[in-house]
């Protein structure tokens, strides 16, 4: 997995899939959009206005640097838009779609991520 960030326009990709055999998205709320491939299975996430939906603090802006699925659900539930965006694809960026229990961390466990 991947990100790009461009600082300038606050705009945040992930790349979550494998490969990138994109057959279609889905506009999850304004100015988010997740590319899917035939089977509906997350290949990017897509952020207009990122700062305000992700803890983008740290991010190399303006080149594709590698992260974890672990750090993208971090930054992703650091805020109430991005807690809600992620409990909607992360179930089917871990199990390809089949479970239907979302891949969120505890928030409550001393050992979750955040």
């Amino acid at each position: 997995m991947k990100y790009f960030f461009d600082s300038h326009t606050d705009a945040l990709s992930f790349d979550l899939g494998e490969s990138f055999d994109c057959t279609g998205n889905e506009p999850l709320e304004a100015g988010v959009t997740l590319h899917v491939d035939q089977s509906r299975r997350p290949l990017m996430l897509e952020m207009q206005g990122a700062s305000k939906i992700a803890d983008t603090n740290g991010l190399k802006a303006m080149q594709e640097t590698p992260i974890t699925l672990e750090e993208i659900a971090r930054r992703m539930t650091s805020t109430p838009a991005g807690e809600r965006i992620w409990r909607k694809i992360s179930h089917r960026i871990e199990d390809g779609g089949k479970s239907k229990r979302p891949a969120i961390p505890d928030l409550a466990s001393p050992f979750s991520i955040r």
